[in-house]
Parts: C-alpha cells; structure tokens; sequence
C-alpha cells in the first residue's frame, strides 16, 4: 500500500460531530478515491448522493452517513462522486467486472494483512430458492429428507461482465445453469452477528 493511500486511510478514522466511519467500509472508500475501484451498494448510494437508498441498509439507518459526506468532502476529489454520472465516469466501465450483492447477507471481504478489500451491503430484494422438502428414507431410525429446488426468484437476468453475490440454496439450484454467481470463500467469524467476513467469492 503506497503512502498516499495509507495517509488517506488513517483520515477515515477522525470523527466528525461525534460520528465516524465504519472500519469495515474504510478501506472501500479508500480503494475507491486512489485506485478507482468500484465499491458496494451503501457506499456507492453515498457516494452517488442517493442518499434515501443509503438510510434504507439495515443497520445503518443515516446514523452516521454524514460521517461519510464529511470525508467526501474533504479528502476525495469533487469529480468522483455527487451523482451516478461521477460514479460511473470516475470507474470507467468497471473492466474487472461489477459485483453485485443480491444475497440477504453483509458480506465484508478481507485480504491476508486482515485489512478490508470491499464490503456488500446485503440485499433489499435478495435472490431466493423455493423449495420443496421431499422425505427420502431413515438412517439408523433417522428421517432423512431430499431438498428439491423449484424456482428462482429475483434473479437479475445474465448481464456482460456482472456478477452475483447469491446464498448458497440460490447456488446451488442453478449450478450448470449459470457463470456469474457468487459465494462466500473462506467464511470466519463475526463477533455481531451482522456480517459474513471472508477471504474472497468463488464462482459457481
């Protein structure tokens, strides 16, 4: 991590009225303003101004989105953020691929120096699996069942270069059916119960 980015860093860290940045997005919003890559849902809702979808994030709730305009201000180039035009023209058609999260988890990415690489706002519409529960015989006096899957829902079609964060019941019932879904990687505690840490996704 260069010098520039480590400094940037250590500025997420002040408080502003009492309120400061969550950890977990910090080095997001790092990456974001010195590398250019692109960030999960509540940070690009900030940082896009959409601010309503931004308070609507389960655990968040504006408490401490002012934190984050604060920082904007002061620390990020006026030319990249503001509006989905600043977004979208400061990662210029995301090339490595956009992921997207559309599990009901807050999944938060970690590298090996324990620092965070982007956290994925859980979904508002997540992707699920209906299910049917079949009995399929008894071990050892044991009801044994067979989970059938019938329907995907609120699965955005195949996009160019985009990618899904899905539960695994979602991936699983369309595995051979499709290359752009996500899981978990390397899955460790979390103290709040709120998050799922990981190390990376793999691809279904």
């Amino acid at each position: 991590m260069k010098k520039i980015e480590i400094d940037l860093l250590e500025t997420t860290k002040e408080t502003y009225e009492g309120m400061s940045i969550d950890r977990r997005f910090a080095g997001g919003l790092t990456a974001y303003v010195t590398h250019k890559y692109p960030v999960g849902n509540f940070l690009r809702a900030i940082i896009t101004n959409n601010l309503e979808q931004a308070m609507g994030y389960n655990g968040y709730e504006g408490k401490t989105i002012p934190a984050y305009i604060h920082w904007l201000k002061n620390n990020a180039p006026s030319e990249c953020w503001g509006s989905e035009e600043a977004y979208e023209n400061w990662v210029p058609a995301e090339k490595e691929g956009i992921i997207l999260n559309k599990s009901d988890l807050n999944i938060v990415i970690y590298d090996e120096c324990e620092e965070v690489l982007r956290v994925h706002t859980e979904a508002k519409q997540p992707a699920r699996c209906i299910t049917e529960r079949k009995f399929s015989r008894f071990v050892s006096g044991i009801p044994v069942y067979k989970i059938i899957f019938k329907e995907v829902i609120d699965l955005p079609a195949v996009k160019e270069n985009v990618f899904y964060i899905v539960s695994s019941i979602v991936a699983e019932a369309m595995r051979g059916k499709r290359t752009d879904l996500l899981i978990p990687e390397g899955i460790f505690g979390d103290e709040t119960g709120k998050f799922v840490n990981c190390r990376g996704l793999n691809r279904v």
